[in-house]
Formats: C-alpha cells, structure tokens, sequence
C-alpha cells in the first residue's frame, strides 16, 4: 500500500504518497454525492486525522486541513539559508509576475497584486507554503538563470525571468 507502484511515483496500492524526509504522509481522498473527504497518517509521529464535508465542494476546507496537519505531524523542520541568486521577478504567463524576495532573511513569494507570503524551505531543495497547497523548486541548466517552476493544486507551471525572452 506505501510502495510507489511506479518507480518515482506518488501513489501506491490506493493510497496517495509523500515520502519527502521529515513529511512523510500516505492516505486517500474520496467525493460522492453531497460530500468530500479524506484521511491521512503521518508514520513519523503517529498521526492520523480523517475530515468529511458535507458539500461536494469541500476541497478547499479540506486542502486547508491538511495543511495545517502537515505542519503540525510533519517531524522535521529544517531552516535552510535561501539562495540569494533566486530573488527577482519572474513571469508566469501573459505578464503574470511574482516577485521572490529575500524578507528578513525568509525568502518570500508574492504573485501578481498579492500581498507576499513566506515560503518554508524543503531538505530537498524545494519551497513551500502549506496553507496554499503551494511549493515552488528553482531549476537551473548550463549557464542560463534560474526558472521557477511553481505546483499548486497538483498542476505544475514554469515561470521564467522577467528579463529572459522566451523561446
């Protein structure tokens, strides 16, 4: 049930899987008529928490719930030094911008007329804020600058330097 079924993947024997060190976290989600769901269980602390709405759009409640486990059951907490070669804007699409900035030593995500929010950095590189369902994860090739590659909501988009012209 805990094994990825493919290898890299997410998902075992019916269960979703995070295996990122420190957030460790496997369970399920499910929707029928008039309501939406889910239980997971953090196996580094013990932890499991289960939440049933009584609406079939009840995901953004239920998004916000996991979060807040995720921060509260997830074991390790590891304050790493943010690149400061990554601060900037980028753009996402049609003159979308975020704005990553260095805030009091935090790195810092602000999109388009948003106000910015801190992002928590990941051990394996990536940054995220859980109330957001949001992680962001700074990808550089050869000698080019860094493109941002942002996942919210289980999609993932590419966000490029303002400066860079797209291909």
């Amino acid at each position: 049930m805990c094994t990825p079924q493919i290898p890299g993947g997410s998902y075992g024997l019916g269960t979703e899987l995070n295996d990122q060190v420190g957030r460790r976290r496997f369970g399920h989600t499910g929707l029928n008529v008039g309501y939406t769901c889910f239980s997971y269980v953090w196996p580094d602390s013990g932890t499991a928490v289960a939440a049933m709405t009584n609406s079939e759009d009840g995901w953004e409640l239920l998004v916000s719930i996991r979060a807040a486990a995720d921060r509260r059951y997830a074991t390790t907490r590891i304050a790493a030094a943010p690149p400061a070669d990554v601060t900037g804007r980028y753009v996402l699409r049609d003159d979308y911008p975020i704005d990553i900035a260095l805030t009091d030593g935090r790195l810092t995500f602000a999109a388009a007329t948003q106000q910015p929010v801190v992002l928590l950095a990941d051990p394996d590189g990536r940054y995220r804020h859980p109330d957001l369902d949001l992680e962001v994860r700074f990808v550089r090739t050869d000698d080019q600058p860094y493109v941002l590659e942002l996942r919210q909501e289980g999609v993932t988009q590419t966000a490029r330097p303002a400066t860079e012209q797209p291909e």
